[in-house]
């Protein structure tokens, strides 16, 4: 392997294999790189994928070996037009230091599928290159022996929004939505999170914003809407819809990039 995808590997994993908020919490259900255990051999990102893990991608790509590099780079930009010319966001949301911890937008199924691959193999990747020099991992995630990433079935989706609740009963994936000093939890279009319910969200937060739900999640309601496996299906609403529009089990449809539309990954484990 060439000295600088060695590089761009071990970089790779900044944010893939950052310390999640719940590593000792959850230490023994904490999976492959960025995720928690979900059930059985799945896992899933503990938040939304940010605005940072794609400019490191897009950095990734666009220094990638081959004739081809510059076209896979150009075809992974997401469309910041989603925003409206007439807004600072068009500029500012996807690089500007302030917003990289915010959910990555304006991207397609195809593009986030095509990053769901890309991690799987620089994850790879990085694995055989400790095995190479003798370094066994002794970090907070697990290692296995074959994995994808992937965007999630709507059915796991909602299993990892409730959360072991019953959709019934608790529609939203929690028992409340209030905290304990009575904010909003949720970054919806009528709830916005300030702890001001007169207050109206006009753009998405941080990716732990609120707090997470029994499995360790954050977000799966608010924030961005996010896309899963079955194609122009979203789930879990956004700042952009009322909270009534956001049920578990409730289905967005969409045709394209939009500015309240994100993803998360799911981790199936194939081998131990």
């Amino acid at each position: 392997m060439k000295p600088f995808l060695l590089l761009l590997s071990a970089v790779a994993l900044i944010s893939l294999a950052g310390k999640n908020k719940h590593d000792v919490v959850r230490k023994k259900q904490v999976g492959p790189p960025g995720t928690l255990l979900l059930h059985g051999n799945l896992y899933m990102d503990e938040t939304e994928i940010t605005n940072f893990s794609w400019l490191e991608y897009l950095y990734w790509l666009k220094r990638a070996p081959g004739e081809n590099s510059m076209k896979t780079y150009e075809k992974a930009l997401p469309d910041t037009s989603v925003w409206g010319e007439t807004t600072t966001l068009e500029q500012q949301y996807l690089r500007h230091p302030v917003y990289r911890n915010y959910p990555v937008v304006g991207v397609s199924q195809q593009q986030a599928q095509d990053y769901c691959a890309w991690r799987t193999d620089r994850v790879k990747e990085l694995f055989a290159i400790q095995d190479s020099i003798g370094k066994k991992n002794r970090g907070a995630y697990r290692r296995f022996a074959n994995f994808t990433y992937r965007l999630p079935t709507e059915k796991e989706w909602e299993m990892a929004a409730l959360a072991g609740l019953d959709s019934t009963q608790f529609s939203y994936g929690f028992e409340s939505l209030t905290t304990k000093k009575g904010g909003n939890i949720l970054n919806t279009h009528d709830k916005a999170g300030h702890g001001d319910a007169d207050a109206s969200a006009d753009r998405t937060y941080d990716t732990y914003f609120g707090k997470p739900n029994k499995y360790g999640y954050y977000n799966m309601i608010g924030n961005v809407a996010e896309m899963v496996e079955e194609e122009g299906i979203a789930k879990g609403g956004s700042w952009s819809h009322q909270t009534n529009e956001s049920e578990v089990v409730q289905q967005i449809n969409y045709t394209a990039p939009k500015n309240w539309l994100g993803f998360r990954c799911i981790c199936e484990i194939i081998e131990e």
